[in-house]
């Protein structure tokens, strides 16, 4: 499977949250977490603050235990 540049991943999330296509960019976001080099904390915060909106709370929740107890990012 080819790396996808970290970049063109974020990019391409920021341009499906725009037209409101949520879901889809939950999906790029998760599905390309270990596929990049970049910046993990990021990716992490893009998908708890995307299933929020998507109105998934236990997710949203489980991903920032995740970043912040489990990985020790800062927020």
């Amino acid at each position: 499977m080819p790396v996808v540049p970290y970049l063109q991943i974020i990019n391409e999330a920021m341009r499906l949250y725009r037209e409101g296509r949520l879901a889809d960019a939950y999906d790029l976001i998760t599905s390309a977490g270990e596929l990049k080099a970049g910046n993990s904390a990021q990716m992490l915060n893009f998908g708890y603050s995307i299933a929020r909106r998507l109105g998934d709370r236990e997710l949203a929740l489980k991903l920032m235990r995740e970043a912040i107890v489990d990985k020790g990012y800062w927020y």
